[in-house]
């Protein structure tokens, strides 16, 4: 256990922790900084000891944290009593012996949801680790996820709450998602899913989907949200339903030739004109 922990200086001016109560600050720095951290940023701890430790009741407590989520400042596993701060790879460099410190301390994570976010943010943040820690990470981003035994889906169309979810995400992560965009009108709220879902199926997703989502939904509001992935794989799908359809038959290519030539004649008005 360290006996020091930086909290970066940027902490209480970001965007997303200005949108906090002072309350919610309070309980995120100490999250930063407890005695519980190790060198990967995913930890366990419970409520009842962030509660004690910051003088709020474990009620209270928990609302301070399910508001840290929702801003994109952790992610919570409460079945497994573990978060992770998602920025903290942006604030901790490793060499020498404390690459392996963190390898050891990423095997020791109990929820598979939280291995994964924590070693695609590895993989973000350019950590360069030993060729065996390196195959490491690469397996555990390729296993499947798994919560209580059970294998999630992730080729099919889910439906939650009325939306539709093309990318089976976690569901600590689902369940953040739709936090975040309960307050939306259905249709804004599946516009942003669409673009969540295209992201990730092409693997552009440099952070966490939570993170990436409050993003979304604040672009939204300030009215500069414009769909690009979900409309490219729209357009891929379309070109490519085109391309694998039937040829056209003889007959269908001289009557399109025919339907051309008559509304160019309308356009020119020459459709007494049987010289055209």
């Amino acid at each position: 256990m360290a006996e020091t922990r930086p909290l970066p200086t940027n902490y209480w001016t970001q965007r997303k922790t200005r949108t906090l109560t002072p309350s919610d600050r309070h309980v995120g720095a100490f999250l930063w900084t407890n005695r519980n951290t190790n060198s990967c940023g995913v930890y366990q701890i419970d409520v009842v000891e962030v509660a004690l430790a910051t003088g709020y009741d474990a009620t209270t407590t928990q609302t301070h944290m399910e508001n840290l989520v929702r801003n994109g400042h952790i992610l919570w596993d409460e079945e497994t009593s573990e978060i992770f701060i998602l920025d903290w790879f942006r604030y901790h460099k490793f060499k020498g012996a404390g690459k392996s410190i963190l390898i050891r301390d990423i095997n020791r994570i109990e929820s598979k949801v939280l291995m994964k976010a924590a070693c695609r943010a590895i993989e973000s943040a350019g950590i360069l680790l030993d060729q065996s820690d390196e195959i490491n990470i690469k397996q555990i981003l390729r296993s499947p996820t798994q919560q209580n035994g059970t294998q999630l889906n992730t080729t099919t169309t889910s439906k939650t709450n009325g939306l539709n979810f093309s990318f089976d995400f976690s569901q600590v992560e689902m369940k953040e998602i739709l936090n975040i965009i309960s307050s939306l009108e259905q249709s804004d709220a599946q516009i942003l899913i669409d673009e969540i879902c295209a992201m990730a199926r092409e693997k552009v997703i440099r952070k966490s989907p939570v993170s990436l989502m409050n993003a979304l939904k604040e672009k939204l509001h300030l009215g500069k949200f414009s769909r690009s992935y979900s409309i490219k794989v729209s357009d891929q799908a379309a070109n490519s339903s085109v391309s694998k359809g039937p040829l056209r038959t003889k007959e269908v290519q001289q009557q399109f030739i025919a339907d051309r030539l008559l509304e160019m004649k309308t356009v020119l008005g020459l459709e007494k004109d049987s010289s055209l």
